[in-house]
């Protein structure tokens, strides 16, 4: 592809992150709160001899560690993140969280449009214990060859799922003239819950077929649903409790 010719803007356009990370933030203060929380209670539970209660406790704390992780990841890469776009060049800091799955180096740089060949993405989806979740990665591919991933819109097919960086990649392909190239559908390694030893499926991996494809979607509405109804349950005892 030739040279990438912009479009005319009369000032640079700057997409952040700020207010999903600031909610991601607080989600990661209250789960390390809670966590908090539970390691005191079952510290003073294996004190006073309830081993099995504080065990158990301890077992929950353990998990909510793990999530607490996650969350954190998230609110690291969501606040760090920043794509501005100018007449001709493009303006990228990037952190390296800014993936749950992909690891990733931080990017600090600024690219002429004329460096970049064009736009990638694709669908990743991640079988666990049954249920499947589905991400949309964007990349640049550069002229040299090298591929800078910008991140990934995630939870697609649910109600939870963004399209944050489906709003950007369409606003750089129109700004710069750049060809948004789709790659189809790919599938990783979801581990546990896609949280602990999941791995992401290489960039040219070819696309899966369209069986294996319908019949992951359809996985992943069922894990949205699952995740709704068990939201809707928590409310709902929670509500109870305060009321009785």
């Amino acid at each position: 592809m030739g040279s990438a010719r912009s479009v005319k803007i009369d000032k640079p356009f700057v997409f952040r992150r700020t207010v999903a990370g600031s909610f991601s933030a607080v989600a990661a203060g209250l789960t390390g709160a809670l966590c908090a929380l539970m390691l005191v209670v079952a510290t003073v539970a294996l004190t006073g001899g309830q081993f099995g209660v504080g065990t158990v406790l301890l077992a929950v704390a353990a998990i909510m560690l793990v999530l607490l992780r996650y969350v954190l990841r998230d609110a690291l890469g969501k606040l760090g993140w920043r794509i501005g776009i100018a007449t001709a060049s493009l303006d990228l800091d990037l952190p390296p969280t800014r993936s749950l799955i992909h690891n990733l180096a931080g990017v600090h740089i600024g690219l002429g449009f004329d460096e970049i060949e064009r736009i990638e993405t694709r669908l990743e989806a991640y079988r666990t214990f049954g249920m499947a979740n589905m991400n949309k990665s964007y990349a640049l591919l550069l002229k040299t060859g090298q591929r800078i991933i910008l991140g990934e819109d995630r939870a697609l097919g649910t109600q939870m799922g963004s399209a944050f960086l489906a709003t950007v990649a369409a606003r750089i392909s129109k700004t710069a003239q750049l060809e948004l190239r789709d790659l189809g559908m790919a599938e990783g390694k979801g581990g546990v819950l896609a949280v602990l030893f999941s791995s992401p499926p290489q960039w040219d991996a070819p696309t899966l077929d369209a069986a294996t494809q319908q019949a992951l979607w359809r996985r992943v509405g069922m894990t949205g649903m699952l995740a709704s109804a068990a939201s809707l349950l928590v409310l709902v005892v929670a509500v109870a409790r305060f009321l009785s």
